[in-house]
């Protein structure tokens, strides 16, 4: 275990010289603990299935040094997870909720972790506490991941109290995409403004704009970090994607301002654009219908038949409401 043990001192030299280099899901851990402000990463240990397979009792034994009897997260770490080419994301298991003063039941977990993995003695097992109270759990990817638009992606969980519930694809949570541009006094929610200050702490500190972040946050406010991979995808990106997102934004931007305007005959000071006035799109064609379904709603309603039933009903709707 000693050569180990000496390799992890190495990585985390390494990563104070130079600039970032990522590792497997545990050594990238490792180089950013020392790095992050913006959130703390629990406590971690981590070891090869090798070292794993050659002296159990050892590794339980510092195990037991490190985290006593608190209650354990037994991950995987192997080669071929988190790479620049390929994720791997979901293939190897992950045992949550491990009592750490029970030594059989830690060694069961860390059996089947190990066996989940390829078989490669130098993947690794990554060890680390719970944490408490979890108020919020998610994930952000700092693009959309498919195209590439330049959309913070936030899927999260904040109402089971689980670390689990955005990666592993079980239960039900909210998604947030904030423009990656977009001025940071828009931004009202606290934790939200949180989550999107340590996304681009970390691309500056990995150097990587393209980022998958693992986060949680507690219910004393602590935002706590998981995981940091690149995006594999981002390979495929159209190239200027970015560019067009941005120019289409600014023609949306001039529509809502323009159609917002105060309109001579209308009352008020402004106009409001809303989906269901009259009637009711978002149940008949839903929030973001496909182009043939927009387009038959546009022409056999909102063309001339809205208009021309609302207009028919004008005054005596304006004395209903008066």
């Amino acid at each position: 275990m000693g050569s180990e043990t000496q390799r992890i001192e190495n990585i985390a030299g390494h990563a104070k010289q130079n600039s970032f280099a990522f590792g497997t899901k545990a050594e990238t851990l490792w180089r950013l603990k020392p790095l992050v402000t913006e959130a703390l990463i629990p406590d971690l240990y981590f070891f090869s299935s090798g070292d794993w397979l050659a002296a159990k009792s050892n590794v339980l034994n510092i195990i037991n040094e490190h985290f006593s009897d608190k209650v354990l997260a037994v991950r995987s770490s192997a080669l071929a997870e988190d790479t620049a080419e390929s994720s791997m994301a979901g293939a190897f298991l992950s045992k949550l909720n491990v009592n750490g003063s029970r030594r059989a039941e830690l060694e069961a977990a860390i059996d089947q972790v190990v066996q989940s993995m390829t078989g490669n003695p130098r993947d690794q097992v990554l060890v680390q506490p719970m944490v408490d109270d979890v108020a919020v759990s998610g994930v952000i990817m700092t693009f959309d991941m498919v195209h590439g638009a330049p959309y913070y992606c936030i899927d999260f969980d904040d109402e089971s109290g689980r670390t689990d519930v955005v990666t592993s694809g079980n239960g039900v949570h909210k998604s947030l995409f904030v423009y990656r541009y977009a001025d940071s006094s828009m931004i009202k929610s606290t934790r939200v403004a949180s989550f999107l200050r340590l996304a681009r702490e970390l691309e500056k500190i990995c150097e990587c704009a393209a980022l998958d972040i693992e986060f949680g946050l507690n219910k004393a406010g602590q935002l706590f970090l998981f995981q940091v991979r690149r995006i594999a995808l981002a390979r495929n990106w159209h190239p200027v994607t970015e560019r067009r997102v941005k120019r289409q934004l600014a023609y949306v931007e001039g529509f809502v301002r323009n159609r917002s305007m105060k309109r001579d005959g209308v009352l008020g000071d402004r106009t409001i654009l809303a989906i269901m006035p009259d009637w009711n799109p978002a149940e008949i064609i839903g929030t973001t219908p496909r182009p043939l379904s927009a387009s038959l709603y546009r022409e056999l309603i909102t063309r001339s038949v809205w208009s021309r039933a609302r207009a028919s009903m004008g005054t005596d709707l304006w004395m209903m409401l008066n």
